[in-house]
């Protein structure tokens, strides 16, 4: 080899070293290059999709947190319709209560007047018996013939003042009697209609004390 070949040659190999070594760092450059993308758009992906996952567990939240208030607002309604029905039945159960009472202090009343009534219709027609009797023993003779029987004018006076006196009794005795039968008649009528109303107002209390206990089982289940 000449001298002047050899430095050419030890050039040449230089040169070929360098960009040997050039070429593997341009190599593993665009390999990391690559590798630093990939990763990225990895990165992107996985935070897109946990994004994504996020988005939708707040939309599930809103949804439920929707259907929350929307159960609330439901159960608030019927809280309000059960408790309005609850102060219409305390109401109703207070009146009815109070026509009660009112009702049997009336049945109190008339089966006192009706005995009364009926003991004294039995002593009238009593007497009106024992009046027809002596009618009867007397002969059946008339107020006429008793005031023409007179032998003074004194006499017939006196016989015309007791005949005045016995048809007035005999007179207010039969209307007497009269009125206690109208009486004991209406009264009668009257006890038998109330009896009904009482029964009535019995079934009222009954089915409004169900419904008033149904109302607070349901208002207490609702709370």
């Amino acid at each position: 080899m000449s001298k002047h070949t050899f430095p050419i040659a030890v050039a040449l190999l230089f040169a070929f070293a360098v960009f040997g070594s050039y070429c593997d760092s341009a190599e593993a450059q665009s390999r990391h290059k690559k590798t630093t993308k990939s990763n990225v758009k990895g990165s992107k992906q996985e935070l897109s999709t946990k994004l994504s996952s996020v988005k939708q567990q707040i939309r599930e939240k809103r949804n439920q947190i929707k259907q929350t208030k929307k159960q609330e607002r439901k159960i608030s309604r019927e809280i309000e319709n059960v408790e309005t029905r609850l102060i219409r039945t305390e109401r109703a159960l207070s009146r009815n209560k109070s026509k009660l009472r009112t009702v049997k202090e009336r049945q109190e009343l008339l089966k006192k007047r009706i005995t009364a009534t009926e003991q004294r219709l039995k002593a009238r027609k009593l007497v009106l018996a024992s009046r027809l009797r002596q009618n009867y023993e007397r002969g059946n003779k008339s107020y006429l013939q008793v005031l023409l029987g007179s032998r003074s004018l004194h006499d017939y006076m006196s016989r015309s003042y007791y005949v005045e006196r016995v048809v007035n009794s005999d007179v207010r005795l039969v209307e007497g009697i009269k009125a206690d039968k109208d009486q004991l008649s209406q009264d009668m009528h009257e006890a038998e209609l109330k009896a009904r109303e009482l029964k009535e107002i019995q079934q009222q209390l009954k089915e409004e004390t169900e419904q008033y206990q149904e109302d607070r089982d349901q208002k207490r289940e609702l709370l």
